[in-house]
């Protein structure tokens, strides 16, 4: 998932650098892991609310939806700030691709 992000938001070299692009796009992998947790929390929140009769807020909302079903993923042990020893998991994966496949590749897509 890494890779497609870093490819779709970073397509050109004139964009940002290829060295950094794995590390922009870990980045806004963690950011969308943390916003999608701070939404389960408060949809949480909600359902305790619930249950003391208060009034319940947005839990009908679609982020709120795609942030429970990207938690089933994850389960109930992932925490917002990841411990260092699970980096690896997230880690991206890059492929070095020699210049003579690089050229071929180019070759074909400008034929299309």
């Amino acid at each position: 998932m890494v890779c497609s992000i870093s490819e779709t938001f970073f397509y050109t070299d004139k964009i940002m650098p290829i060295d950094v692009q794995p590390a922009i796009a870990v980045c806004i992998r963690e950011q969308l892991y943390e916003i999608a947790s701070q939404t389960v929390s408060a949809m949480r929140e909600a359902k305790m609310s619930k249950k003391r009769r208060a009034p319940e807020f947005a839990s009908n909302s679609k982020a709120m939806n795609n942030a429970v079903d990207m938690f089933k993923y994850f389960g109930s042990k992932g925490s917002v700030i990841r411990k260092r020893k699970e980096w690896y998991l997230y880690e991206p994966v890059v492929d070095v691709v020699p210049k003579e496949e690089a050229a071929v590749v180019d070759a074909k897509e400008q034929l299309k």
